[in-house]
């Protein structure tokens, strides 16, 4: 078994969000994403795409920190509950389950 500390600290897991999907799903709800968006940015002057580009990147903003704050919230959630696991395991090993 490999250990997930070694690969962490020798820089072989990737830790950023920098992730890619083989889903098929995504793949196509991105190009229709992008094709909508083009045809919105032909029909709209140079004002408003300025305006739509920060709104754009402000949204991007709130989904990356929010994508964040849901990992370590996932992350310690399933910390505790391995530390819940392991709390019990004199009561396994001495017989004690469901007492």
């Amino acid at each position: 078994m490999r250990s997930i500390l070694k690969a962490f600290a020798h820089g072989n897991l990737l830790t950023s969000s920098q992730y890619t999907s083989d889903n098929p799903e995504l793949s196509q709800a991105m190009e229709i994403s992008s094709k909508v968006e083009e045809e919105l940015l032909a029909m709209f002057d140079e004002g408003f795409k300025k305006t739509l580009d920060r709104y754009t990147n402000a949204q991007m903003d709130i989904a990356a920190a929010s994508s964040t704050e849901g990992f370590l919230y996932g992350y310690r959630l399933g910390v505790l509950m391995t530390m819940e696991v392991f709390n019990g395991m004199d009561d396994l090993i001495l017989g004690k389950e469901g007492e």
